[in-house]
C-alpha cells in the first residue's frame, strides 16, 4: 500500500503548482493598457493635444522649381503646346496651340499628324492614320505615352 503522507504532500505539489499556473495565466487575459491612461514618467513630458496637432499638421515647405505645376493644375491644349521629343528613339512631337499635331520619327519629318487633347493630366493623340495614344502629363515639361517618355524643349 501506498504511503499516505507522501500521497497527500504530491497532492500539495499539483495543487500548488495549479495555483501558480493559475496566477500567471490570470494576467495574460487583461485587456492591454491604453497609453493615454498611464501617467508619463516624471522625466518626460507628454505633448499637449494642441501641441501634437499643430506638430502633425505642420509640413516643411516644398521645393518648387517654377516649372511644374500644383498637384490639382488642369492642363490646356494651349499649355502643352511646343516641341516634345525624346533624343534616344529621334521621335519629336509637335504639338500645335490649335489642337493639332505633328510627329516627326528617326529623321523622317511629318510621319505622322492628328489631333491631340487634354483633359486635366491625361492627354491623347488621334492620328489622321486611324492610331491613337492616350498617356499622362507628369508636369509642365514630362509627358509619358505608355513607354514613351517625352520632354518639352
Amino acid at each position: 500500500m501506498a504511503n499516505p503522507v507522501r500521497h497527500r504532500s504530491g497532492a500539495r505539489l499539483i495543487a500548488v503548482g495549479s495555483i501558480g499556473v493559475a496566477l500567471a495565466l490570470a494576467g495574460c487575459g487583461q485587456r492591454d493598457a491604453d497609453p493615454s491612461d498611464d501617467p508619463a514618467p516624471a522625466t518626460q513630458q507628454r505633448p499637449s493635444e494642441t501641441e501634437t496637432s499643430q506638430s502633425a499638421s505642420t509640413e516643411p515647405p516644398k521645393k518648387t522649381t517654377g516649372t511644374e505645376p500644383p498637384q490639382d493644375k488642369a492642363y490646356t491644349v494651349a499649355s502643352v503646346a511646343g516641341t516634345w521629343h525624346n533624343d534616344d528613339l529621334q521621335w519629336v512631337l509637335h504639338l500645335k496651340p490649335s489642337g493639332a499635331f505633328v510627329e516627326d520619327f528617326n529623321g523622317v519629318k511629318k510621319l505622322r499628324t492628328g489631333t491631340f487633347s487634354v483633359d486635366g493630366r491625361a492627354f491623347g493623340l488621334a492620328g489622321g492614320d486611324g492610331e491613337t495614344m492616350t498617356g499622362m502629363l507628369r508636369n509642365a515639361r514630362t509627358l509619358v505615352l505608355g513607354d514613351l517618355v517625352l520632354k518639352k524643349r
